[in-house]
């Protein structure tokens, strides 16, 4: 075990808490994860999680200038949100570590938006829409892969929202509702790790957090209902060049089988002795770039094949290239040096990771979210124990046997 969890408690409102102490260092990191993303939103009300997530810096009852205040303190902040949760925190000197929790605790239980902050981050979040997405060569892609790969789920729209007119829809009261509903104990994890007194530190986390009542639990993730289909979406827009995506389904974050399908992402594109980037990029020429990855959702994610094509080169003809390269994985067995470069790369980045203050705070969070922080502990011997069958057994469940999606973009 790298390190030791010195204290991890449930108050009686529901809130989780994991304190850390580490030495050889003078900061903190205090971590806030609330259990709400955007498959927690309606169909029509979209985005409604991420623009939350820019109110919260708006102000509370005590703190009425969030940024303001943690800078004052010598500290930095911020936040990001996902499908399935919205993350915060503060990496402050250790010393300052009382103001950030009653700081964050004030604005669980008081958070104060007025109408004009209100409409001013609805217009910061439409023009981010408009500047990552719409005016972006490829913007549009998570949204046309989250239609193919999720119809009818809570995956189905991106983080940022389903339309600009979906956010534009929104009212204050109903951001408020929302933010009643989800920002309360039940649905939240509180993380801190550095130089602290962990018993000093649990003591000021009942303090200011332990009146806060308790509310409503998020739902879980609903399951889908797989059924093999390829489907394919053609978009012909003035891009810099053709490119392409494939997709499949991927296991949950922590089902034991995403491990197999983490490796096979990185078997496929992690480096130049990687198989897609010495084959069909460096051998054949047929991509200017390409890349591959999962989503590492809490419910069922994505490895999506991402690429470029090279001048004179079909997106068909990429999309058989790899489904060559996806087909001789199934069929031959993969070398075992192969297979213990790219675990030796994934237990490095699990155990090196977890050095940085500010990552080790969120994965504490996340994993105490769904009570599984002793995973965390032992997760690189999990990318250790996943064999070459395991590989091949989970390419032919979620390729072969299962829902793939290919979308194409083209000049013409």
């Amino acid at each position: 075990m790298l390190f030791r969890i010195m204290i991890r408690e449930r108050l009686s409102n529901g809130m989780s808490v994991v304190i850390e102490n580490r030495t050889q260092t003078e900061l903190a990191v205090v971590n806030i994860l609330y259990k709400v993303g955007s498959a927690h939103e309606k169909p029509g009300k979209t985005g409604m999680a991420h623009l939350l997530e820019h109110l919260m810096f708006e102000g509370s009852k005590k703190f009425p200038n969030f940024d303001k205040t943690i800078h004052a303190l010598s500290g930095e902040n911020n936040a990001y949100t996902t499908n399935d949760y919205t993350n915060y925190y503060e990496i402050i000197p250790a010393g300052n570590i009382e103001t950030v929790l009653a700081i964050e605790a004030d604005r669980m239980n008081f958070l104060q938006i007025s109408q004009k902050k209100f409409l001013n981050q609805q217009q910061v979040v439409i023009e981010e829409f408009k500047e990552s997405h719409l005016n972006m060569p490829y913007g549009m892609h998570w949204h046309y892969l989250c239609e193919l790969m999720y119809p009818g789920h809570h995956y189905q729209w991106p983080v940022i929202g389903d339309s600009i007119e979906d956010i534009r829809s929104f009212e204050l009261k109903e951001i408020n509702e929302f933010y009643h509903a989800f920002y309360n104990p039940s649905n939240v994890v509180v993380s801190v790790v550095g130089a602290i007194d962990e018993h000093q530190v649990m003591l000021y986390i009942q303090k200011y957090f332990g009146g806060i009542p308790s509310g409503p639990m998020a739902n879980s993730v609903s399951p889908m209902n797989i059924e093999a289909v390829r489907k394919q979406k053609t978009m012909i827009e003035p891009v810099p060049q053709d490119q392409l995506y494939m997709a499949m389904l991927t296991p949950p974050r922590f089902d034991t089988t995403f491990y197999s399908m983490d490796l096979l992402s990185d078997i496929l594109s992690n480096g130049q002795s990687s198989r897609l980037y010495k084959r069909l990029y460096k051998e054949e020429k047929l991509f200017s770039d390409i890349d591959s990855y999962v989503t590492a959702n809490i419910g069922q994610g994505l490895l999506i094949i991402e690429g470029k094509m090279n001048e004179g080169i079909s997106c068909e003809q990429g999309f058989e290239a790899i489904k060559r390269e996806l087909q001789e994985l199934i069929t031959i067995p993969i070398p075992s040096d192969e297979l213990q470069k790219v675990k030796n790369k994934a237990e490095s980045y699990c155990i090196y990771s977890n050095y940085q203050l500010s990552n080790r705070a969120a994965n504490l969070a996340l994993f105490e979210a769904f009570d599984l922080v002793e995973n965390l502990l032992v997760e690189h011997q999990s990318y250790l124990q996943v064999t070459e069958n395991q590989i091949q057994d989970s390419l032919i469940d979620y390729y072969s046997n299962g829902v793939i999606g290919e979308l194409e973009y083209r000049n013409s």
